[in-house]
């Protein structure tokens, strides 16, 4: 029973983990993009 439980919460954690560094990846690459723009429309803060 302990170990269905463990196994359950490991697999849940891991499922959380992915999804989350999918979804702040997916995050980085927009917001690149996003600073990336200013460039292409000439703005002085551009990076």
């Amino acid at each position: 029973m302990a170990t269905t439980v463990g196994l359950a919460v490991l697999a849940g954690m891991i499922t959380l983990w992915l999804g989350l560094m999918a979804h702040f990846g997916s995050w980085s690459t927009a917001i690149t993009r996003i600073r990336r723009l200013p460039c292409q429309t000439g703005l002085p803060w551009c990076e």
